[in-house]
């Protein structure tokens, strides 16, 4: 489905060791990985950067303050004390993976590969590097090549989560919705509290038709995400493909509430509304989908399907025009318009 995005989580580097540090940065250093593991990133940052300043040579507190950037989504700061370390210590496989990190959530695929590979040269050992690299392999398409790297990273660390959620992602794009399920099961069978295996898991179920589980996994996203807009809108879609039209509509306006850009949730009230035979009230969400997004596919053809049902061929049509240019294959447009039939 169009809609979905294939959730991914890169493994980041766990407790940076401070080495290359005078005593003063070391403790420093000490303080910001507990900030760091205990969720206060910008703490960790403050802290951090006491180390340097204390010692502008200490190669951990780069790599550590590195890692914190990337859990705050601040990219182009951890390249940059990525690189620092290096330039101190050009053997510290952890500064060419958390580079290698930014990389790949950058969707830079390429430079991530080299720098996943370097920090493997350093440390063959290193589990987590073969995990992150299959991740950037699957970028590349080189699908292959990213299922041996998560069977070398099992190997490694098999108590660890994220090697068979990475597979799961892996199966995902390839199709493989079967081995996605048992891939994202067992990474929950490691880490039952791990929200990207349930919504990974929900859209794999929902592919093999297994609805029910898709909406148990659902649910079990918004116990543990509920300030997330998108966990409410996996749910809805998965109400929505039991015919739960009152739950779902529910779900999409409190989405909504919380996000009132998210072109997606409204996409998923139209839906709704359409299930419920509220035609206009479909229309008008469908529509403020597309406001917000012009290659809102999904609310292209659902409010093609809310025109044809109040007998509006024309504009039917244009809208049906318009999904065919977003989707020239035709093969999302037809799929779309199989299971959001059942809408109406």
């Amino acid at each position: 489905m169009n809609t979905r995005v294939m959730v991914v989580a890169l493994v980041l580097v766990l407790g940076v060791a401070a080495y290359g540090c005078g005593p003063q940065a070391r403790d420093f250093v000490g303080e910001g990985n507990v900030a760091l593991e205990q969720g206060r990133y910008e703490e960790a940052v403050a802290i951090l950067t006491r180390a340097i300043a204390e010692d502008a040579g200490a190669t951990a507190a780069y790599v550590a303050r590195a890692r914190a950037y990337n859990l705050m989504e601040e990219y182009e700061k951890a390249i940059a004390d990525a690189e620092h370390a290096i330039a101190l210590d050009a053997k510290n496989a952890e500064a060419y993976e958390n580079r290698a990190i930014a990389y790949n959530c950058l969707g830079q695929w390429e430079k991530a590969l080299e720098d996943h590979s370097r920090a493997l040269r350093l440390d063959p050992q290193f589990a987590k590097a073969y995990t992150n690299r299959a991740l950037a392999l699957a970028g590349l398409g080189r699908y292959d090549e990213a299922l041996a790297d998560l069977k070398r990273a099992k190997e490694l660390d098999d108590a660890s989560p994220w090697p068979h959620q990475a597979e799961g992602s892996v199966y995902l794009a390839l199709g493989r919705y079967g081995e996605a399920v048992q891939a994202f099961t067992q990474a929950l069978q490691r880490d039952a509290t791990l929200v990207e295996a349930y919504q990974n898991r929900a859209f794999a179920c929902d592919e093999v038709g297994d609805f029910q589980q898709a909406l148990a996994d659902a649910n079990r996203v918004v116990e543990l995400d509920a300030d997330s807009p998108a966990a409410y809108v996996l749910r809805c879609w998965q109400r929505e493909r039991l015919g739960r039209w009152e739950e779902a509509r529910a779900d999409a306006e409190r989405s909504i509430r919380m996000d009132p850009r998210y072109a997606d949730a409204y996409a998923k009230l139209g839906h709704a509304w359409r299930g419920l035979g509220k035609y206009q009230e479909a229309i008008d969400a469908y529509s403020q989908a597309i406001e917000l997004d012009a290659e809102a596919l999904e609310a292209y053809v659902g409010r093609c399907l809310a025109y044809e049902a109040l007998g509006r061929s024309a504009e039917a049509k244009a809208d049906s025009q318009a999904a065919a240019l977003l989707d020239p294959g035709f093969a999302v447009l037809k799929a779309a318009l199989a299971s959001l039939g059942r809408a109406g």
